[in-house]
């Protein structure tokens, strides 16, 4: 054993014996193994948005006005609300209507 470590050197030798003590390999990394996540909103933003959709959906004229521009205000998280949006866009109320047109903008840049 003594000429194996003069034959490598002893920095060789060290290294060798830290790398078979901690497990190194040359083979394929590990890693860990993916964690499943429930399905739905990820986001707080996510929650937000099928609440305002749900009041888009509504008889109340503020909430519809009201549910469209903080749609808007989300910008691109709130992408699943595009097709209410679209549809509330050709409201007979023109406030309406114009909030709806607002938010879709909003939402697109």
């Amino acid at each position: 054993m003594a000429r194996l470590v003069t034959a490598l050197g002893r920095r060789a030798w060290l290294g060798l014996c830290v790398a078979v003590v901690a497990g190194c390999s040359a083979g394929k990394a590990r890693t860990k193994p993916r964690v499943k996540r429930a399905k739905g909103p990820q986001t707080m933003a996510g929650l937000l948005v099928d609440g305002y959709i749900a009041d888009l959906g509504g008889a109340d004229r503020q909430k519809r006005i009201t549910a469209a521009r903080e749609l808007g205000a989300l910008g691109s998280e709130a992408r699943k609300a595009l097709p209410a949006l679209e549809k509330l866009a050709a409201d007979k109320d023109k406030d309406v209507s114009a909030a709806a047109k607002r938010a879709i903008a909003g939402i697109r840049r």
